[in-house]
């Protein structure tokens, strides 16, 4: 028999819960401490700021009825789609660069005058972050407003076939949650727990100097070579990076830490 779930009160009640808790496990196992009026706050505003898209999610499904084994299985294609290159060909194939270079030039653009105020700066509102200011997608009311209707309206034209919004694919879980130890300010003093996916504070720093680190911790390559990486350190994810400007040419040699490659572009 196929396990069916209902999106109502009890569900959201549920997911809410189980994000919660997540969150302070990742805070306290990885943050660096804030302070409890300090922590409070990133608390309420980043519940607030990144939990309203779900109220408006599920006040406007509420009643859509699920099939898990259809959410799993599409989930784990998903996964095997995201992991096994395909989603870089395809990109290839439409003529786009990958995947870190459509990050940083988007992000780098909600950043621009005139465009900022307007979304992306309610996520920057505290000027630093923790894994209750994290989101799936990006957190500014404006910039949402197409993924709200991405996830809604297929499911309301085509109830019958049990399409599930995009935020709860296996994917999308596991960027979320990968996305709260990204958005942790790593304690220096603390043991590494494997919850924090951002130890050397690329993306927090981001948060505190809004101008840098656009780029993700996985490939901060092109904010050293434009000149946006935020003051601090040269190492992002175990690797050491220098940058020399030679006339119109930009040099940036990147060593692994603890291994022998050197690379140069």
């Amino acid at each position: 028999p196929t396990f069916i779930f209902t999106i109502d009160a009890n569900f959201a009640v549920g997911f809410f819960a189980v994000d919660f808790v997540l969150n302070c496990l990742v805070y306290f196992s990885s943050s660096e401490p804030f302070g409890f009026k300090r922590f409070l706050k990133h608390v309420l505003y980043g519940t607030l700021n990144t939990k309203t898209y779900f109220l408006i999610i599920f006040s406007s499904l509420s009643g859509l009825k699920i099939s898990f084994t259809t959410a799993f299985l599409t989930g784990l294609l998903n996964l095997h789609f995201a992991s096994s290159g395909s989603r870089s060909y395809l990109l290839r194939l439409m003529g786009l660069p990958s995947f870190p270079i459509l990050f940083y030039c988007e992000h780098r653009l909600g950043h621009c005058p005139g465009v900022y105020p307007h979304a992306h700066k309610q996520h920057h509102y505290l000027h630093d972050t923790t894994s209750f200011d994290a989101h799936i997608y990006g957190s500014g009311m404006n910039e949402e407003y197409f993924w709200v209707l991405a996830e809604i309206v297929p499911c309301l034209l085509s109830p019958e076939v049990t399409l599930f919004p995009y935020f709860l694919n296996l994917e999308t879980l596991k960027i979320s949650w990968t996305n709260k130890g990204g958005h942790t300010r790593s304690d220096p003093v603390g043991v590494v727990s494997g919850l924090d996916y951002d130890q050397d504070n690329f993306h927090a720093d981001h948060h505190t100097q809004h101008n840098s680190n656009f780029g993700s911790a996985d490939f901060p390559l092109l904010d050293f070579y434009f000149g946006t990486k935020a003051k601090g350190g040269q190492v992002v994810d175990d690797v050491e990076y220098h940058m020399e400007r030679r006339g119109g040419n930009v040099d940036v040699t990147m060593n692994i830490i603890g291994g022998v490659s050197n690379v140069k572009t």
